[in-house]
């Protein structure tokens, strides 16, 4: 009975300790990536799907059309819309594209619809940047990404944030430095560490080579978390560029937020299992080790979870200790777990979300965590399998 409870333990620590690593490392600056001086000389297009967009995509092109030559070489596939989103967008000067399919719904077959498109021009592009509608992409950022994209061949994440509006309480501020930490610290403790990342949905740069192999068209809740598995797959991981920044908003009506967040929380669990089978054990065979850093980060599940499973095992394994006079040394690994867990994200809110959230609010992570337990239960007993746009009201 002691050695289950301790191989489950070790099963939970394995993937906590690697998150303690990346937010250690994450503290240190990396080195920077280089400017994209030529990357006018790379053919490339940007692709943005847009399902109702129409309230958010003209200030996503507004920043867009500003860092191409060309304002056609963003293509916008407007999937399924009932509102002016095309419109708007052709009176922008960009391309668009308008899909509509009752049965194929999802990010994944908007994708591969837009490209398709590309591989069909008489040029197509060598590179190819995919930006959500309601995204605002930071001056600079897709030359960079584009001149990344093209040094390593293969796929470039850039730093993708969210922020709150202001009118927020604590619990969007709460989700908010979590999302630092998942997208910028982490990523930025990998890249120090020489590691690949994972995707995160938007300001992402491919060859396009490289999504001709892969298979976009999917209705995955986290179709970008699988896009990153398969790309690992070929040999190409995903590298993190955070000079690239891209920035959206969390909705405004709490109800859009809790929805958001179940689908996130709900594919990244599922997600995780398709990693570990599909990745990790071919990674071992051929001995890529960068392969299995990748499986090993998707092994780390979303921070309240792992939260909760820590808490609930330190208790457990507490109770045994008492009960049985046993299982000392689990104990004792659990709270050198929870104790450097906590000074890591401490570490983390001093550098990455101290202008988000103030120390005090900080503390009531406890009870952000303990509000989403019936989150997580509805994951056992009535999972979210069905990918579903976003409220942005």
């Amino acid at each position: 009975m002691n050695f289950i409870l301790f191989v489950i333990v070790l099963a939970v620590l394995v993937p906590t300790a690697f998150l303690v690593l990346q937010l250690l490392f994450s503290l240190f600056e990396p080195a920077r990536d280089r400017g994209a001086e030529d990357a006018d000389s790379v053919n490339f297009a940007v692709v943005i799907p847009a399902h109702d967009e129409a309230d958010v995509i003209e200030a996503t092109l507004e920043s867009l059309v500003a860092e191409v030559a060309d304002k056609r070489q963003v293509i916008v596939v407007a999937d399924n819309c009932s509102d002016d989103t095309a419109t708007l967008c052709r009176a922008k000067g960009v391309t668009v594209l308008e899909r509509n399919s009752d049965a194929e719904r999802g990010k994944g077959f908007v994708l591969e619809f837009g490209v398709r498109h590309l591989l069909q021009r008489e040029q197509p592009p060598a590179i190819v940047v995919f930006v959500d509608a309601d995204c605002v992409v930071r001056p600079g950022s897709i030359g960079v990404l584009v001149d990344k994209c093209r040094d390593t061949d293969g796929p470039v994440q850039g730093l993708y944030l969210m922020r709150s509006r202001g009118a927020g309480g604590i619990r969007t501020k709460i989700a908010e430095f979590a999302w630092a930490i998942k997208n910028q610290a982490r990523p930025l403790g990998l890249k120090r560490l020489g590691l690949p990342c994972q995707l995160t949905g938007t300001g992402m740069a491919f060859p396009l080579e490289l999504l001709e192999r892969v298979e976009l068209g999917s209705a995955h809740i986290v179709e970008d978390m699988k896009l990153g598995i398969d790309c690992a797959r070929l040999g190409s991981p995903p590298e993190f560029c955070p000079a690239a920044v891209v920035e959206s908003y969390f909705p405004e009506a709490e109800s859009s937020i809790e929805s958001q967040r179940q689908r996130w929380e709900h594919g990244h669990l599922g997600m995780t299992f398709y990693g570990i089978r599909t990745l990790a054990l071919p990674a071992i065979a051929n001995r890529d080790w960068r392969a299995l850093a990748m499986a090993l980060d998707l092994a780390i599940p979303p921070l309240s979870f792992l939260v909760l499973l820590l808490s609930s095992m330190t208790l457990l394994a507490a109770l045994a200790a008492w009960l049985f006079q046993t299982g000392s040394l689990t104990l004792w690994l659990l709270l050198i777990a929870i104790l450097s867990l906590g000074v890591s994200l401490l570490s983390s809110w001093y550098r990455f979300g101290r202008e988000v959230i103030s120390l005090g609010e900080l503390l009531r992570f406890p009870g952000y965590v303990a509000a989403k337990i019936p989150m997580y239960l509805r994951y056992w007993f009535k999972r979210q399998l069905d990918w579903v746009r976003t409220d942005r009201d």
